[in-house]
């Protein structure tokens, strides 16, 4: 079902970039609510054409928050005029099911340095993908090949960023993973799992953001688990069909946005026929068809060249058609490259898919283990706690600015702590974002031995802002623009005083030192706090004696934290419900009802 949202008014010049989407199911139709696409529409208010995804939820999945440093752009040159498509699954063909469920905007005039696109990978839907009963691992290729990502101007030429990918497959799905390959070399996966799990389809935050150059080319492995069914499962749009596709958040947004790829008619009806030969096919339409993985051995022979090969059964050939690139038959596939207004690029689609490249060894050392849950594990299990000097803690509602936007004055602050990883479980940091001064408190507390520093919006070392303290001399506290294993360059770096010392106390052996500084810096390095709920901050901890690292910060490391940020209402000021155009504002889409909620004007319904 879908409906069509009008986001900006045809005449309209302004351009805002989205920060957040979030889904609305409502209440007790969680079972019922499929997945739902958001598509963006080429043409201001004309309901057609409106085939390229911006964003895209399932069942089991949470919303999707941008990089501090990134956002999606609304605006009447992109993302003004969309549809929302939502698939509902009804087994049970309930009559009673009444929903309103949507999706929630977060956007902000405030532009951010990257522009993000939405890069789609996949088999194209239908009949062509289809997976035989009784299997328990049928795999399934598609394919993205180099005269798409190289094709002009499909992606600027120092290439573009991948920073969130949401792997997506139905009911049959057990794994997926998108394999990255470069000049011959399979480089390590954009994005994989091993354990997929259709009640539980959340896009992920990439650790690293993947470079990904003109060129490169993608093979997206689905594997399916077909031993419970009884009959042919078909590509398609509902549960009981089956999908393989990846959508891929980069930056800067490229000019392709879908790479997928299809069987074509000769290799598809090829198939069909010797399947049919064989005896492993029977049947005479989609409707009835069956196919039996096992049956006797099948050699067919071509009448042309002469020559033979031999399937030991069904499953054999069907693993053939997918898996086998040798074969000159099966050696290319039909590509879809498009961009964002369904535009073919390049004109022509058929095309040989990668073979050959030197296969990725995966580091299966448990140093390997232990970094991989320094970059992945912390997005799940560090919850900030509410700093415990404030009285209200949470998101005001209504908040002035719109929820999880700019928040306007009037005593709201957005604050958060989170605590070291590694090594340095005694170094801790609070930040506070004052959003009616614009001045950022942060407050360190750690060993008053050695000296201690938190870095703000890194993963190492390298380039990173970081606020370093001196151990027990309580009069020093600094800035540093750090370098690999080393500290780097002090404040000031742009003419003028780093961090000013607010107090500082020694107990227990420990310092507590609170420090203040302008939210935005000009200077260049220095890390900008958010004034947003939408983003977290990537931090990561050291310490040490002299020069001596005590870790976990160091170029050579990956660990870090994921610090959140909420609003605080620290004192109970009279606020005013109407606030100035330009605050940051969030929107619903419904299906039943478009509502269009904002905190910067009054409440619309259509």
């Amino acid at each position: 079902y879908h409906t069509y949202h009008e986001l900006l008014s045809v005449n309209s010049t302004d351009v805002f970039h989205i920060t957040k989407f979030e889904p609305i199911v409502t209440a007790g139709n969680e079972l019922n609510v499929h997945h739902m696409v958001l598509y963006y529409c080429p043409t201001h208010g004309v309901d057609s054409d409106c085939n390229t995804a911006a964003y895209a939820w399932a069942i089991g999945a949470q919303g999707m928050t941008f990089p501090a440093d990134v956002g999606f752009e609304m605006s009447l040159d992109y993302l003004s005029y969309v549809k929302l498509e939502i698939h509902y699954d009804n087994p049970g063909q309930l009559s009673s099911v009444i929903d309103a469920s949507g999706l929630r905007i977060y956007y902000t005039p405030t532009l951010r340095p990257h522009n993000a696109g939405l890069f789609e990978f996949g088999l194209q839907l239908g009949a062509w993908q289809f997976i035989p009963p009784g299997m328990p691992q049928a795999v399934n290729k598609a394919y993205c090949m180099s005269e798409c990502t190289a094709a002009t101007d499909a992606m600027p030429v120092e290439g573009i960023y991948a920073f969130n990918a949401f792997l997506h497959a139905h009911t049959l799905g057990v794994a997926i993973e998108l394999k990255h390959i470069r000049n011959g070399e399979e480089l390590a996966p954009l994005a994989v799992n091993w354990a997929y799990d259709f009640d539980y389809q959340q896009g992920l935050p990439l650790a690293q953001h993947v470079h990904i150059l003109p060129g490169d080319e993608f093979i997206l492995d689905c594997y399916y688990d077909s031993t419970q069914q009884s009959g042919v499962v078909y590509g398609g749009e509902s549960t009981e069909e089956e999908m393989c596709q990846a959508y891929v958040y980069v930056y800067p947004r490229p000019k392709v946005a879908n790479c997928l790829s299809v069987f074509t008619d000769t290799q598809f009806n090829g198939f069909y026929s010797v399947a049919t030969q064989a005896g492993y096919l029977t049947g005479t339409s989609q409707a009835n068809y069956a196919y039996d993985i096992s049956g006797d051995p099948f050699t067919y022979t071509d009448s042309g060249s002469g020559a033979s090969i031999t399937w030991q059964n069904g499953e054999d050939l069907y693993n053939f058609l997918w898996q086998d690139t040798n074969l000159a038959f099966l050696s290319t596939r039909a590509q879809i490259c498009e961009d964002i207004d369904g535009n073919q690029i390049p004109s022509s689609s058929v095309f040989e898919i990668p073979s050959g490249y030197t296969p990725f060894v995966a580091d299966t050392t448990c140093s390997a283990i232990e970094n991989a849950v320094g970059q992945i594990g912390t997005y799940g299990t560090n919850e900030p706690t509410s700093p415990t000097t404030t009285t209200t803690s949470g998101t005001p509602s209504p908040l002035p600015g719109g929820i999880g936007g700019t928040a306007a004055a009037g005593g709201y602050k957005l604050c958060g702590q989170t605590t070291s990883d590694g090594t340095s479980q005694d170094v801790s940091v609070d930040v506070c974002v004052d959003l009616d001064t614009d001045l950022v408190s942060i407050t360190l507390t750690g060993p008053s031995d050695v000296w201690f520093a938190v870095g703000f919006d890194a993963m190492s070392m390298h380039n990173a802002y970081a606020v370093v303290v001196h151990g027990n001399d309580l009069t020093e506290c600094d800035e540093y623009i750090l370098t690999q294993y080393s500290a780097g360059t002090t404040a000031p770096f742009d003419g003028t005083d780093g961090v000013v010392i607010e107090s500082q106390t020694e107990q227990n052996e420990q310092v507590i030192m609170t420090v203040s500084r302008d939210r935005v810096s000009s200077a260049s390095g220095v890390y900008s706090f958010p004034n947003t709920s939408t983003s977290d901050i990537n931090v990561i901890f050291g310490k040490g004696v002299d020069t001596t690292y005590q870790g976990p910060m160091g170029g050579h490391s990956n660990v870090f934290v994921s610090l959140s940020l909420e609003y605080v209402l620290v004192t109970d000021p009279a606020i005013s419900t109407t606030e100035t155009a330009d605050a940051a504002c969030s929107f619903k889409l419904h299906m039943v009802l478009l509502m269009i909620t904002t905190f910067c004007f009054p409440v619309i319904f259509m």
